[in-house]
């Protein structure tokens, strides 16, 4: 996990770009119910200005997930917005709005160099749905009978609720008649 490397001494005052394209793998990109069949393509752009960073990009790449409710497996494309700002304190980088109780929130890297596999990998997962949908609308399976309900109806009457809450249910019809 360490591909996506920036060296300070490569950073001049001002604007400096940078493209990178990397497997999944290489920054630990696992999420539970995802394959990522293609590389992570990442456009950053780093502001300097004294000893301030200002990390700003895109990153892209495509997921193979499993509908969280007809269980068909669909790729969609991930995009997700990289903005950061970091500080460099001497030979290390760290993240300017450290919020974490204890944490130094100090990126990894060698001296003078400094990891953005963290954030962006944080970031894809961060946008990541976490019931993912093969589409809006979807109907997701019957169950009662297990069928697919994207692809037909199956005719199966589904309860709604529990049965515990029927009496209150039959109540509140009888009230809704009496009006």
């Amino acid at each position: 996990m360490d591909s996506i490397r920036i060296d300070l001494s490569d950073l001049k005052e001002g604007v400096n770009r940078f493209v990178f394209r990397v497997g999944p793998e290489e920054i630990d990109l696992e999420e539970e119910g995802t394959f990522f069949p293609k590389p992570v393509d990442l456009a950053i752009e780093i502001v300097r200005t004294g000893g301030t960073l200002r990390v700003r990009g895109t990153i892209r790449t495509e997921a193979e997930r499993t509908c969280g409710r007809c269980l068909a497996v669909f790729r969609e494309a991930l995009d997700a917005a990289l903005d950061e700002a970091l500080k460099v304190e001497g030979d290390k980088v760290r993240i300017f709005d450290t919020d974490y109780e204890g944490d130094p929130g100090l990126l990894p890297g060698p001296p003078g160099a400094f990891f953005l596999d963290e954030l962006a990998r944080e970031e894809i997962l961060v946008t990541s749905p976490m019931q993912p949908l093969c589409r809006p609308d979807c109907r997701g399976i019957c169950p009662v009978c297990g069928a697919d309900r994207n692809k037909r109806d199956c005719g199966c009457r589904i309860e709604e609720g529990h049965p515990a809450w029927e009496a209150l249910r039959n109540l509140s019809r009888n009230l809704g008649k009496k009006d």
